[in-house]
């Protein structure tokens, strides 16, 4: 299982000005099992000064053992912990 989170900026509330900030993926690393998840965090997506996340940001990096039991919702808590 991956997932990716998106994160938008809405000038304004705006919906036709919005633009993308940031795209974060949480890929499995297939190391779990079914219980517990790994997972491999990456953030992408321009700053303010125009360099990407990568060159200040310290990604990849490795998420442990996430309670499986607990859903999408609770991964995806887990992964903006990282951000």
């Amino acid at each position: 299982m991956s997932l990716k989170i998106t994160i938008e900026i809405l000038p304004y509330g705006d919906m036709v000005r919005r633009y993308t900030h940031a795209v974060i993926t949480a890929i499995n690393d297939g190391t779990g099992n079914h219980e517990i998840g790994n997972y491999i965090i990456n953030a992408e997506g321009e700053c303010a000064n125009g360099t990407g996340w990568d060159s200040w940001a310290d990604y990849p990096v490795r998420l442990t053992n996430v309670d499986r039991s607990k859903g999408y919702a609770h991964l995806a808590k887990e992964v903006m912990k990282l951000v």
